[in-house]
């Protein structure tokens, strides 16, 4: 009779960034790569998916503008922090910015809805966390195709309603934004 072999699931492996992932993550740009225990944490909190969370070197959206993809990046820098130091309110103003200039671009646009599902989670906030889960999908599949100009993303906002978006983004969107006419 021959042996079986049971297949034993790696549970409570590290998450670490390897030699790879690190050259592959571009420089000056702000990443969350902290270690995470999946068999201590099975919470969202713990639980960054690549794309989603800050690997967008590897996962880049490639028409994004350089100048933009700074903005955006500094936004996102700046909401993480404020996440880490639990001053969720600032984080999520910043999300909300970030929101505003990466919606047209579909992973920028999922990264942000991901961390605002995440500010939601640490507040046990169900309608941040019911209205953010269907908006990743949809920032993912939609964003190349139509996205209400100026929405900053939060559950408790429509998810189709245009706004009026602030001053100094507008002069980035317009200079730099999918639509605008220099590159």
């Amino acid at each position: 009779m021959a042996e079986q072999r049971t297949h034993k699931p790696r549970v409570g492996r590290s998450i670490r960034p390897t030699a790879t992932k690190q050259r592959l993550l571009a420089p000056d740009t702000f990443y969350d790569l902290s270690a995470v225990n999946l068999a201590e944490h099975a919470s969202l909190e713990s639980l960054d998916l690549a794309f989603l969370a800050d690997y967008t070197a590897i996962f880049q959206d490639t028409n994004m503008h350089s100048v933009l993809q700074q903005a955006y990046g500094a936004e996102m820098k700046a909401a993480v922090e404020r996440y880490h130091a639990d001053a969720l309110d600032q984080a999520f103003t910043h999300l909300e910015r970030a929101h505003i200039l990466g919606q047209s671009f579909s992973v920028a646009h999922a990264r942000t809805h991901w961390w605002m599902l995440k500010i939601g989670w640490r507040r046990r906030d169900f309608v941040e966390i019911s209205g953010q889960l269907p908006r990743i999908l949809g920032a993912l599949l939609f964003s190349r195709m139509w996205v209400p100009i100026g929405n900053t993303g939060g559950a408790r906002v429509p998810p189709f309603k245009s706004m009026p978006i602030p001053e100094d983004l507008q002069t980035l969107l317009d200079k730099y934004g999918r639509d605008a006419k220099t590159v």
